[in-house]
């Protein structure tokens, strides 16, 4: 199997334990009124998913390009709806079904078409100064609309923003090894490499304002918030940053899986 294929699979079950998780937390944080035990144990092995999720997506990320792998983020809301249908017996209209089947597809386009990643020079400013700028841009939106309606999709595509961009830091710190020489020089290498605590703190304090965003708005408005900036952040950045390049196909399969995120996402309130 090609790196760029396995990258592939890697950011397929990256993605889906990451939604998944995340509707664990969602159900953790609802059910602790009733069940205080109960609700804080489901939300902290949630959160134990979503931090081996971003593992998993950074095997994908060493492997292939990270714009490629930021496009298949869609597709975890894909595998959240099938997971709840067939695990527990929720019901899929058929929008919804029309959904999966639209980033399904999208995820085809992108994955077929999925290139040997080809080595370029970081533009490491313009890595650190679109994080220094989004992050200063968010948190005046965040402020300015504490007390408007949609401060929730705010707060979450802010979330969205710092775990998609914890992915740049991943592919940048992975730039001079590949996981295919071996697991063990592979690990020494982000261990000893500083970017790592970039990469990783962003993911902390993404899980953090997500939870935060939980408290300000409805998950119908911060799932499809979250996940839109997740998908991104990625493509953006690796074009812009990596000098990556998509295929016009393979935008086609973005823009797919974007859609049928946003119809999942906007189906995702069950505990609102």
């Amino acid at each position: 199997m090609t790196g760029p294929a396995l990258s592939i699979i890697l950011a397929f079950v990256g993605y889906s334990v990451l939604n998944i998780a995340q509707a664990g937390q969602k159900m953790g944080l609802a059910r602790r009124a009733r069940h205080k035990v109960k609700g804080w144990t489901l939300w902290t092995l949630a959160t134990l998913a979503t931090s081996a999720a971003f593992v998993i997506v950074l095997g994908a990320i060493a492997l292939g390009s990270v714009s490629t792998v930021g496009a298949m983020a869609g597709t975890g809301l894909a595998s959240l709806a099938l997971f709840s249908h067939f695990a527990m017996k929720d019901r899929l209209d058929l929008r919804e079904i029309i959904a999966v089947a639209v980033v399904i597809g999208g995820a085809a386009l992108v994955g077929v078409f999925a290139q040997e990643r080809v080595a370029g020079e970081t533009k490491v400013v313009l890595l650190w100064s679109i994080l220094g700028g989004g992050t200063l841009l968010y948190t005046i939106g965040w402020v300015a609309t504490r007390k408007l309606s949609f401060t929730g999709a705010v707060i979450g595509s802010f979330a969205g923003f710092l775990g998609a961009y914890s992915q740049l830091f991943q592919k940048h710190a992975t730039t001079e090894v590949s996981i295919l020489d071996g697991v063990g020089p592979f690990i020494r290498h982000l261990v000893t490499n500083p970017v790592t605590l970039v990469w990783v703190g962003l993911s902390v304090v993404s899980m953090i304002v997500l939870q935060f965003s939980y408290k300000h708005g409805r998950a119908i408005e911060i799932i499809p918030a979250f996940t839109g900036t997740f998908i991104a952040v990625p493509v953006i950045g690796g074009v812009l940053i990596f000098a990556e390049r998509l295929l016009a196909v393979q935008w086609v399969g973005v823009a797919l899986i974007a859609a049928g995120a946003v119809v999942l996402g906007r189906g995702q309130d069950d505990s609102s």
